[in-house]
């Protein structure tokens, strides 16, 4: 298998997200995930490379296949780069905080995706998609303006007294 390059990703639409790693029909408990469509165009060059690229099924007879990318989210060998953009600030997102993306409304999110190249013993192989950077720029209330002043500079939780 030829090795290939990341894949970056501007204006990424986001489906499937499961940040927090919870244990449903189409997921095991801590398995951090989320997919992330594909440019019908590209998806067949993808394939073509080896990653495994889903689609979901149309809701018509006229509607074609959507593609999209399933993106895993770990945190074990080296953690991605994720950042929370607002108005004002770029905020890390840590494991311990990512979790608040699953309920997220976004303007913007860009991705940057790394592949881990794996084999079965039974000769079978392919790409799984990592996330390695990720830019969610978040739809702030319309109250953010108001009460940004009173955000701590450090950008620390300030306790409760």
């Amino acid at each position: 298998m030829a090795k290939v390059k990341n894949i970056a990703i501007k204006n990424a639409r986001i489906i499937f997200r499961n940040f927090a790693g919870k244990n449903d029909k189409y997921n095991t408990v801590g398995r951090r995930q989320f997919g992330v469509l594909i440019d019908p165009d590209a998806a067949q060059d993808l394939i073509d490379e080896g990653w495994h690229v889903k689609f979901l099924k149309p809701r018509d007879d006229e509607e074609t296949p959507t593609p999209y990318l399933p993106v895993r989210v770990s945190f074990a060998v080296s953690a991605p780069a994720m950042y929370l953009i607002t108005k004002k600030k770029k905020n890390v997102l840590t494991e311990d905080k990512i979790a608040m993306l699953d309920n997220a409304e976004f303007e913007k999110i860009d991705l940057e995706i790394s592949p881990y190249y794996w084999t079965m013993p039974t000769g079978e192989s392919g790409i799984t998609a990592y996330l390695k950077t990720g830019y969610f720029t978040i739809v702030e209330d319309p109250f953010y303006d108001d009460y940004a002043k009173y955000d701590d500079p450090s950008g620390e939780e300030i306790p409760f007294e």
